[in-house]
């Protein structure tokens, strides 16, 4: 027996319901609902971002977010740097839910192709939006508020009425003075592999009622709605046979009254008399093309997932730097999006999509010798297996017997605790990848790494393989390594009762094996400016560079994996220093050439070293590739304290210290040379 050496120890089941109100009159008006993750930021701008969506139902009243960012968690000595970047891909990571059909059986299913298509929807501009007289009313009584004008975008299938993918937001504008116009001047990009005519992207016109005094959201309200049908839709054509400029190809959509909810009630028949609720001025004109070129980018490394919206100025990691120059208050956005050309004066100008997007350049990422920890291991793994056989029913067996008549039955066995199958762990396996905040970025392939006992510790598991390589990193400070650690677990039950006549019959039906995430954990190499191979202190005799982490085990696993969780202590946030399980491995970096990059780290024992956010070029770099929504997310569960506070200071005072001494430096060349 090895010496045991010591050491310190709910996905939401909502159908997609659209973000918006009830069914109403035209002179109704309801407040459009939020869901409990977005109440948290009400006051911050969505722009550009989709709609935040719920996701595993928690015990406490407190946003998922909020738990899994850890806000209440203060920052380990040494790691605040790093733990903002995980707070920033987190929040970026848990802003919204994707919403599937793939619960649903074959006969209600939508008719799909066997490989995606990109598409492209220009939404130019909005005649007479329309503002419902309660609204009207409201700000009457109300002088100091005003309205911001947007729209969003989400799918629908008509048959199961279900709404599905995620829901995109776009950008909150003034209603125009003089013109009955209102230019939008939105695009959004997404892929899916849909072709069915009973799937509808439906638009949403929304006006958002601001304290001018404060600049608080009071409300957002429904004011009209849109559906459109491009999915199966063979007369779209190419954007590359697409004119780039001028009015042409822009064709009116109507816009009916109420809200995108009227959906789930509607009837076959009721589609065909939409028209008795459509707005006799208000129009949408929009211009939907496909988009082989951006296809051909996502193919090749899969940057979001199907019916995902994608705004023109959203990050996307893993994209080539491009910039759009807004003739708006919006600027210039820079960073990691796909895209768009903006064109004409300020009064009259319009977008046209990105033609030919292209991938950043990317690098190969190999982790060596990795090792896990697990404090008290033999007990950790006991209790494991034990949690699992409490959850599973008593095992029922049928044997086919004989009556004192000759007849045959089958009757039921009754089975001693003694004789039942125990459960068994399999395997013990550590996967990695890439993750981008949005999709993993191989897709849905992990590297899987099979982890074994160490020789000389039984709390250890290490990888004997010594390397494994992950591909398609690219420097964005939103593209993260994940590390996920996860057992098979053959369930205790080998036979169990089955609802098939085949299971009466006799023929036991054999459980399948389980698959319980044991924890995960993220580690972002690049933080905007710097390429950070390490987390810790240089080791000075070895030129490896090594990354520690601790395995979180709650809601945060549930942004790369739907397998049940495990977590002895749910509800209750970890301590780091309590002995909890920890993954350990040399990273290094490499470009497609063979090219060992450089550890950008600063040498000092504690990552205090300047933020990319004082400077001038990382702001332009980094923050901008970010919304202001996402900026939130990466800001918001931040926490302070005096300590950070201290560090800060700390901080603004070693760039003053480096500049003398080069001063120094300089005076001394300047009296070698007379």
């Amino acid at each position: 027996m090895a010496k045991k050496s010591k050491k310190s120890k709910q996905e939401s089941d909502s159908e997609g319901e659209y973000s918006s109100e009830a069914p109403t009159s035209d002179e109704e008006l309801t407040e459009s609902e939020e869901e409990e993750e977005g109440e948290s930021d009400e006051e911050s701008s969505d722009d550009d971002q989709p709609a935040r969506g719920s996701g595993a139902p928690a015990k406490k009243k407190i946003s998922q977010l909020a738990f899994a960012v850890g806000k209440d968690i203060s920052n380990p000595k040494g790691k605040k740097k790093e733990m903002n970047r995980l707070r920033q891909f987190l929040g970026f990571s848990g802003r919204s839910v994707l919403l599937t059909l793939d619960d649903l059986p074959t006969e209600a299913a939508p008719q799909t192709h066997k490989k995606p298509t990109a598409f492209v929807l220009n939404l130019r501009s909005i005649e007479s939006w329309p503002v419902p007289s309660a609204l009207r009313a409201r700000l009457d009584a109300h002088p100091n508020h005003s309205l911001k004008y947007s729209v969003s975008m989400s799918f629908y299938h008509s048959v199961s009425k279900r709404f599905f993918g995620s829901t995109w937001m776009g950008y909150k504008q003034s209603p125009p003075k003089k013109s009955e116009v209102l230019l939008i001047n939105e695009l959004v990009y997404w892929q899916s592999s849909i072709a069915d005519p009973n799937c509808f992207a439906i638009i949403e016109l929304v006006a958002t009622e601001v304290d001018n005094g404060s600049d608080v959201v009071v409300g957002q309200y429904g004011c009209g709605w849109a559906m459109m049908q491009p999915f199966g839709d063979a007369g779209i054509r190419d954007i590359s046979t697409e004119s780039k400029l001028g009015e042409e190809g822009f064709h009116p959509l109507k816009v009916y009254s109420g809200t995108p909810r009227k959906l789930r009630f509607l009837t076959k028949e009721d589609y065909y008399r939409l028209d008795e609720i459509a707005l006799s001025s208000c129009r949408i004109r929009f211009k939907i093309n496909t988009h082989e070129r951006l296809m051909k980018v996502i193919r090749s490394n899969k940057l979001f997932a199907e019916n995902e919206l994608i705004g023109a100025s959203d990050s996307v990691g893993g994209l080539e730097i491009s910039k759009i120059k807004f003739p708006d208050e919006r600027g210039i956005i820079k960073g990691p999006i796909i895209g768009g050309e903006a064109s004409g004066s300020k009064k009259n100008w319009q977008m046209s999509p990105a033609l030919r997007p292209s991938l950043a350049p990317t690098f190969n990422l190999s982790l060596k010798n990795i090792s896990i920890t697990i404090p008290d291991r033999d007990e950790f793994e006991r209790n494991l297996l034990s949690s699992l056989n409490s959850n599973v029913p008593d095992e029922e067996v049928y044997k086919e017997e004989s009556n004192m008549f000759g007849r045959k039955k089958m009757m039921k066995q009754t089975i001693s605790e003694n004789t039942k199958a125990k459960a068994k762990i399999l395997q013990r396996r550590l996967k990695i990848g890439l993750h981008n905040g949005r999709s993993l970025l191989s897709g849905t392939n992990w590297v899987e790494v099979e982890v074994e006992e160490s020789d000389h510790d039984d709390d250890v598991l290490m990888d004997f393989a010594r390397k494994q390589v992950v591909e398609n990193f690219s420097k964005n400070n939103l593209t993260a390594v994940v590390v996920m650690l996860e057992y098979i677990i053959r369930p205790a039950i080998s036979s169990v009762k089955s609802h098939a006549e085949t299971g009466r019959k006799g023929k036991d039906s054999t459980a399948e094996n389980f698959v319980v995430v044991v924890g995960s954990q993220v580690y972002v190499p690049y933080d905007g400016q710097r390429l950070r191979l390490r987390n810790g202190s240089k080791n000075r005799d070895k030129d490896s560079n090594e990354v520690n982490l601790f395995f979180f085990n709650d809601q945060r696993c549930r942004l790369f994996s739907n397998d049940h969780i495990y977590n002895p202590n749910e509800g209750e946030p970890e301590d780091e220093e309590a002995g909890v399980k920890s993954v350990s491995f040399q990273l290094v970096c490499k470009d497609k050439k063979g090219k060992e990059q450089r550890d950008e780290t600063p040498l000092r024992d504690e990552d205090e070293s300047e933020d990319e956010a004082d400077h001038d070029d990382a702001e332009s770099d980094a923050e901008t590739w970010i919304s202001d929504a996402e900026s939130v997310a990466s800001t918001k569960f931040s926490s302070s304290s005096e300590e950070d506070e201290e560090e800060e200071s700390d901080e603004d005072d070693l760039p003053k210290l480096k500049k003398s001494k080069k001063k120094r430096k300089k005076k001394k060349k300047k009296k070698k040379k007379k």
